[in-house]
C-alpha cells in the first residue's frame, strides 16, 4: 500500500509540476520573441510521412526536424519526390536558441 501510495503521489507531482513549468517556459519563450525580428528560414525538405500521424520531415541546423501535416497536405504530396521541395518557415527567435514558428509553408522548387 505504501508503494501505491509513493507511485501515485510521484505520478501526481510529475504531472502538475510538469504541466506549470510547461506552461511557465512556453509563455517566457514567446515574451522573449515577440522582442527579436520576425525572420524567413528556407529549408530543405528531406520526407514525407504518409502513415498513420503524416508529417514533414526537413533539415535545420544540421538536425532533422518534423511539422504533423493534415491528412489533405499528406494526399497531395504523397509519392512525390522531396527533393523537389523547400519548406518557408517563419520564425522569432526565442530563449537559447528555441524558435517559435509563427507560420510555415511547402513550395514546389520543380
Amino acid at each position: 500500500m505504501i508503494g501505491f501510495y509513493l507511485l501515485q503521489g510521484i505520478f501526481v507531482s510529475y504531472l502538475s509540476f510538469g504541466q506549470i513549468a510547461g506552461v511557465t517556459w512556453n509563455y517566457l519563450n514567446k515574451k522573449e520573441a515577440e522582442k527579436n525580428n520576425i525572420e524567413i528560414i528556407s529549408c530543405n525538405v528531406t520526407g514525407f510521412y504518409t502513415k498513420k500521424n503524416p508529417d514533414v520531415s526537413f533539415k535545420f541546423k544540421n538536425r532533422t526536424e518534423v511539422f504533423r501535416v493534415s491528412p489533405e497536405t499528406n494526399r497531395q504530396n504523397y509519392n512525390r519526390n522531396p527533393k523537389d521541395y523547400k519548406l518557408e518557415i517563419t520564425v522569432q527567435k526565442g530563449i537559447w536558441n528555441y524558435y517559435l514558428v509563427k507560420h510555415w509553408e511547402l513550395k514546389n522548387i520543380r
